[in-house]
């Protein structure tokens, strides 16, 4: 009984938190909308050179993080291969996730898949990490739970 209030609880303010949020967004922009005709040249060069160096950074992390995983998912399904528990699996499976995750969030990765789209940094692609994230997060509460 206790569970079912406070999950309606919790509905409700997720409820009331939205159309609060609703409301304010139709009044003005949203922050994260950029003004970039309102933008000087010389600060728009900035963002630019920002960008720049965030994609790089990016890239090189991504692409250590995909060494990484591939590691520990070659260690994990050998692993799984030798003894056959279910908690190896999940770890296997973490691991071929997480795997994924640092290859779709590489800039480089990105590129391959942008067309002829110039803003390729914004393509849909970009959902694929966040994904592999949930997808890592439901494992991780199966591993859990074993």
């Amino acid at each position: 009984m206790r569970k079912t209030a406070a999950l309606i609880i919790l509905a409700l303010i997720m409820v009331q938190t939205i159309a609060v949020a609703d409301a304010q967004l139709l009044e003005r922009h949203p922050p994260w909308r950029p003004h970039f005709n309102e933008t000087a040249p010389e600060r728009l060069r900035e963002l630019e050179r920002r960008i720049e160096t965030y994609v790089i950074g990016k890239i090189l992390i991504s692409s250590l993080n995909f060494l990484l995983y591939g590691y520990i998912t070659f260690f994990y399904v050998a692993l799984y291969r030798e003894n056959k528990s279910k908690f190896s699996l999940g770890l296997a499976g973490l691991s071929v996730a997480l795997l994924v995750y640092s290859a779709s969030s590489n800039p480089l990765i990105l590129l391959l898949f942008r067309g002829s789209d110039p803003l390729w940094m914004l393509n849909v692609f970009n959902f694929v990490p966040e994904l592999v994230a949930t997808a890592v997060a439901f494992i991780m509460i199966y591993l859990s739970k074993t």
